[in-house]
């Protein structure tokens, strides 16, 4: 019996499979490309065309919302992650758990491409501090088959790995699975393995005290609200710079 072939791509089909799996509960997605992608979803979804001059203005407009994960395919997604960045510092909205997926410009592997993507996103200062980041990426197939390697970066750990992609599975297309099924937004944010975590603060008696003299506090800085960051950093194992 003939199977009816699916009206969506391989690319299409990984991400829906995807959104299906970690995504099902998200109360809004956001789909930022300016080629034609089509996924039918059930939970809400919004469609920005970027545009270069405007983008930190449409991501804001869709985060003040309530949309908080984003399905990115542009050809330098890199200026997504700068504009990201922004919004985040000029918005209202605060989540911990916000989900990026950067996607291949173009399904066809690519055997002349030269740029490492992934490294390039991964190593921005606008990376470190998204947990929940996937790239997929485009692999060499000699078969019809098309073959996505799913890739993350190292979000925990010490500041000078974290740039480093970490390969989490492959998808192939003939078959529809995951080779080995793993979570692909794996990072645990309650143990940070030494992350370096900077927090910012004014001196704010009693809660904040700044510029003590050493004697008195050899790291020179007390107060009820720093004793809790210093305990958060123990708990949560990373390593507080303090700048205040």
């Amino acid at each position: 019996m003939l199977v009816p072939a699916s009206p969506l791509s391989p690319l299409e089909i990984l991400v829906k499979t995807i959104i299906e799996q970690y995504l099902a509960t998200s109360y809004c997605i956001t789909f930022v490309s300016d080629v034609p992608f089509n996924v039918f979803l059930a939970t809400g979804l919004t469609y920005l065309i970027p545009s270069e001059q405007n983008l930190v203005e449409q991501i804001l407009n869709v985060s003040e919302i309530g949309c908080s994960d984003y399905i990115v395919r542009m050809q330098e997604p890199q200026k997504f992650m700068v504009a990201f960045e922004r919004v985040v510092h000029i918005g209202d909205i605060r989540r911990s758990d916000r989900k990026i997926i950067i996607l291949p410009y173009d399904e066809d592997y690519n055997e002349n491409r030269e740029i490492d993507l992934s490294s390039m996103v991964f190593s921005m200062k606008e990376s470190n501090f998204v947990a929940n980041m996937l790239m997929i990426e485009t692999l060499n197939s000699e078969s019809d088959c098309k073959l996505f390697d799913l890739i993350t970066h190292k979000f925990v750990g010490p500041d000078e790995e974290m740039h480093l992609p970490i390969h989490l599975d492959r998808w192939d297309s003939c078959r529809e699975k995951f080779e080995k099924k793993a979570n692909l937004f794996p990072h645990d944010i309650t143990n940070l393995n030494g992350k370096t975590v900077k927090v910012a603060c004014i001196t704010y008696q009693p809660f904040v005290l700044l510029d003590i003299d050493p004697a008195i506090e050899p790291l020179g800085r007390d107060g009820v609200e720093v004793r809790m960051v210093e305990e958060f950093c123990r708990l949560a194992q990373f390593s507080g710079g303090l700048n205040s």
